[in-house]
């Protein structure tokens, strides 16, 4: 499977910009081929598209041949994502909760929300809680960096289950650019570090830092879906995310992605993608109705510089 895996690698980079210059083209991945309607255990070139069309209504540079260098190709549809923050299964994850811990209702005073992922430390010893940039930063300064004085609360003042919202942070850092990322992801530092726990509501505390591998049984807790289960179906993904900005969509490139059957919607963002004996493999940051898109957790611990804390 290494040496498949290897060569699968080689052939998507080696096409992927062609790829993605195609009519109707969002993503490509390394994952597993689709077959009547079901998800198979054949790893492929997975390409996602927003619309699929007949080959006759495609220009011959926009058509994906189904074999690439001898490897197959799969074309992959995105359905929009419908899920309902202001309606989350578990309510309790939208209510004031002390100590914080991840899986939980935190946004912005603009009323962004999202999900509280986990605690970490740098070098000097500092503790941040992680989520995603598009969480924690304005919207208007979204690939900008640094804020100090960007209000967050939790949980978020917009839910109707909110009587307090409490401000939590002293500033928060994001990591997003305008083009290629390989994280959506911010720091914020608690105004008092004895306000949150690394433990994970209805999961547990977590263990360490894996890698997300094809077919790896995943669990996660978000603020609007809770905690589903589902596995790693794509890895390697290159995908195309939009974000909107003072009213219009400004699209960026996210590079070295993981990608799960769907297992989160709208709030969910923030939320850590766990094995099932609680090692940190990724964090959800984007979706679809039928898959959800992650950021490596060792991308984000290598970008932001820390670790992540398994207690205090």
């Amino acid at each position: 499977m290494a040496s498949k895996l290897k060569r699968l690698k080689k052939v998507k980079d080696k096409y992927l910009l062609n790829l993605l210059s195609k009519k109707n083209v969002r993503g490509v991945s390394i994952g597993f081929k689709e077959k009547g309607g079901s998800i198979t255990d054949e790893a492929s070139i997975i390409v996602y598209v927003n619309q699929k069309e007949q080959y006759s209504a495609l220009e011959s540079e926009d058509t994906i041949p189904s074999k690439i260098d001898g490897i197959n190709t799969d074309v992959q549809l995105l359905i929009p994502e419908t899920t309902d923050p202001d309606k989350p299964r578990d309510p309790q994850r939208t209510k004031r909760i002390r100590p914080i811990p991840g899986g939980v209702s935190i946004g912005n005073v603009s009323g962004q929300t999202g999900t509280s992922g986990c605690l970490v430390k740098n070098k000097k010893g500092q503790i941040f809680l992680i989520t995603c940039a598009h969480v924690g930063a304005p919207s208007n300064r979204l690939f900008h960096s640094f804020n100090p004085s960007k209000e967050h609360y939790e949980p978020v003042p917009c839910y109707k289950y909110c009587k307090m919202p409490v401000k939590i942070n002293r500033f928060c850092l994001w990591y997003l650019r305008r083009h290629w990322n390989k994280v959506d992801v911010s720091l914020i530092k608690p105004l008092d570090e004895t306000m949150f726990t690394p433990y994970i509501l209805g999961l547990g505390y977590p263990r360490g830092v894996a890698d997300a591998v094809l077919g790896l049984p995943v669990v996660k807790a978000g603020c609007t879906t809770g905690i589903t289960e589902g596995r790693v179906i794509a890895i390697e993904a290159t995908i195309n995310i939009s974000f909107s900005i003072k009213g219009r969509l400004v699209p960026a490139t996210f590079d070295d992605q993981i990608i799960t059957d769907w297992m989160g919607g709208h709030g969910d963002s923030g939320a850590v993608l766990f094995t099932k004996d609680m090692m940190a493999v990724g964090m959800l940051f984007a979706g679809f109705g039928n898959i959800t898109v992650y950021n490596k957790m060792k991308n984000i611990l290598k970008i932001t510089r820390t670790q992540i804390i398994t207690s205090l």
